[in-house]
């Protein structure tokens, strides 16, 4: 057999193996439809600003692994604002193989943002990125203080310091590095404070992106001798209240909360009110801008003692909000409910950064 033919015969083989798994691959995807699998890169959005909140225009900013390698590179625009692709593990967002993320339809393609930012990419992003890595803080060249976001801070055990190292690997957290004129740079492990599943409004087979929004970097001017930090962006509930406190069974009381959002991005909110000691679950609806309110009748039932009431907040479906079953149960089993436990807020499954437990007093 001569040399061409023998050729010939390896290609058809390739191909014919190719049209197999590319219809194994059809016929057993490896997600569910509609969710982006964990691998895949998502889009980080932030904001660079000084301390009096003044945008920090051309800032340049990376994010690193947990290696420390710079896996992605952009630069801020007049406003301050930068977007970059990250690999998705590095969020550490999935839970049991499973994503709750609201679902939105967007104009924007943020494929483009992952294209344009990840390394390897293009030669001046690459160039950038090197420059952020190979930048140093002050002239002795020492390794730069690494600053935690005060959010992140919150999971720490009480009375432990959280490392670098671990701050990385709670849900939504994110090493960075900033730099930008005149300014003291920062290497921080920031965090998103709210998820979002993105899908484009055209194209025939639309693909979705995980996009999240980081607590904003702030740079302190070189000149003011102050660290540059992290400003948590305080979604959350305060406020709480439950009228009358003091009940008798077959009464109604109200629960009442406020959620601190920002305006931007939408946050789309289903705030519950669940009852530790018997599981009843309520509701609480809207009433008004960051309001919301129930009405809560006593099971006769119920057992005559202080009840802790815990109410928390988690992220709509996108459509029409209301409850989430498979949500609530997902919560339940990281024992987010439990007011026993430490709350560690995981942007995955929670909107709200704090969880408010009050006290029901039931009467005889």
């Amino acid at each position: 057999m001569n040399l061409r033919k023998c050729l010939e015969r390896v290609s058809i083989r390739f191909v014919w193996c190719a049209l197999i798994i590319g219809a194994v691959a059809v016929c057993f995807p490896t997600a569910s439809a509609g969710a982006p699998p964990p691998d895949e890169p998502a889009v980080v959005m932030g904001k660079v600003t000084d301390s009096a909140g003044k945008p920090v225009p051309n800032a340049l900013v990376a994010a690193y692994d947990a290696h420390r390698n710079v896996v992605s590179s952009a630069r801020a625009d007049a406003h301050g604002v930068f977007s970059m692709g990250v690999p998705r593990t590095l969020l550490h967002l999935d839970v049991s193989g499973k994503t709750f993320f609201t679902q939105v339809r967007s104009n924007f393609n943020r494929a483009v943002t992952v294209a344009s930012t990840m390394i390897p990419v293009a030669h001046l992003v690459t160039e950038g990125a090197t420059q952020v890595k190979n930048a140093r803080q002050g002239s002795s060249g020492a390794q730069p203080e690494i600053v935690i976001d005060s959010a992140l801070l919150l999971s720490a055990a009480k009375g432990r310091t959280l490392k670098p190292t671990e701050a990385q690997k709670l849900p939504g957290a994110l090493m960075v590095k900033a730099v930008a004129t005149d300014c003291q740079d920062l290497t921080a492990v920031t965090q998103t404070f709210w998820l979002q599943q993105e899908s484009p409004d055209a194209g025939p087979q639309p693909h979705s992106t995980v996009v999240g929004w980081l607590d904003p970097l702030v740079l302190n001017r070189s000149a003011s001798g102050k660290i540059s930090t992290v400003s948590p962006v305080p979604v959350e509930l305060k406020s709480a209240r439950i009228v009358p406190s003091l009940a008798r069974p077959g009464d109604t009381v109200k629960i009442s909360v406020q959620l601190k959002y920002p305006d931007n991005p939408r946050i789309m909110a289903v705030v519950i009110a669940r009852d530790s000691e018997t599981g009843s679950v309520w509701e609480l609806k809207r009433t008004a801008r960051g309001v919301y309110a129930a009405d809560a009748p006593i099971d006769p039932h119920w057992r005559a003692n202080d009840h802790v009431i815990t109410i928390l907040a988690y992220p709509s479906d996108g459509s029409d909000g209301g409850r989430r079953s498979d949500l609530e149960e997902e919560i339940n089993r990281a024992g987010l409910w439990n007011p026993r436990k430490q709350y560690i807020f995981n942007p995955a499954l929670l909107v709200s950064r704090n969880r408010c437990d009050l006290t029901l007093t039931v009467t005889p």
